[in-house]
Formats: structure tokens, C-alpha cells, sequence
């Protein structure tokens, strides 16, 4: 009777050992977005910068469009996310996407336009002091007919 427990006993520490395992291969469930990036003709675009924004947490992350215009974003949590895309030459585009199932694999594609670069340039100055004496005062006086001549043009 002992040796029938004792293997029962094996047989069962087996098993769980057989369910452990199992449980920590298996892949947490976690959301995932992906999808393709191409021009107006349906020319894919890679090297386009994709962020993936969360929403409620602001916690961004990242990725480039490989050569075929393919980006994917995994381990995704349920939730309300902004996607964005941006490429030199090319509009920016984004989307609000919703994640409502941990299991769930959003397909999200974009369709870029032509656009313009857009450089910004800031300039700024001081001006120095000036001596009144060394600055030049010039002040003129325009007769009546002289404005009435120029109104008149």
C-alpha cells in the first residue's frame, strides 16, 4: 500500500511539475498593433518613424517602418493609445486607437501624402546702446502738393 502511494505521489508531482512548465512557456496575452505605411501610389515607405503613445499613462515608445512599410507594436495593455507616423518629405497622420481585449491584434495602416519640409528658424538680437551724437537724425518736410502728387499715382 505504501508503494501504491508512493507512486501516486510521483504521478501527481509530475503533473504538476508538466503544468508548471506549461504555464510559464505559454506567452502572457497582451495586445498588439501593427501595420503598413506607403505612399499616395501604394509604394511602401520605409524608415518612417512610428510612436505609439498611451494615453493615460503618457508612456511613449517607438519604431521604425521596415523595408516593406511594416511596423508592429507587442505586449500592448488594454487601453486608449495615439499613433502617429512622420517621414521627412511626407504629411505627419495619426490615429486614436482603442485596445479593449488583452488578445486582441489591431491592424492600423496609413496612407501618407507629399508634403512639404517645415524648418523653423529662430533669430534673435540685442541692440547695443548707440550714442544719441553718433546716430544719424534725419527729418524731412513734404510739401502739400507734393502729398497730394503721390495720392494721386
Amino acid at each position: 500500500m505504501y508503494a501504491d502511494s508512493l507512486l501516486a505521489l510521483m504521478g501527481m508531482s509530475r503533473l504538476f511539475a508538466v503544468l508548471l512548465l506549461v504555464g510559464l512557456a505559454a506567452p502572457a496575452f497582451a495586445a498588439d498593433v501593427q501595420g503598413s505605411i506607403a505612399d499616395r501610389t501604394g509604394g511602401a515607405l520605409p524608415g518612417v518613424v512610428v510612436r505609439l503613445l498611451n494615453i493615460a499613462t503618457g508612456q511613449q515608445v517607438s519604431t521604425t517602418a521596415d523595408a516593406s512599410g511594416h511596423f508592429r507594436f507587442s505586449n500592448l495593455k488594454v487601453g486608449r493609445y495615439r499613433l502617429a507616423t512622420s517621414q521627412v518629405g511626407f504629411s505627419e497622420a495619426s490615429r486614436t486607437v482603442l485596445i479593449t481585449d488583452d488578445s486582441q491584434t489591431l491592424t492600423i495602416d496609413f496612407e501618407l501624402e507629399l508634403g512639404s519640409v517645415k524648418a523653423e528658424v529662430m533669430v534673435s538680437a540685442a541692440r547695443g546702446e548707440r550714442d544719441a551724437e553718433v546716430v544719424p537724425l534725419r527729418a524731412d518736410t513734404i510739401a502739400a502738393d507734393a502729398v497730394r502728387e503721390l495720392a494721386a499715382v
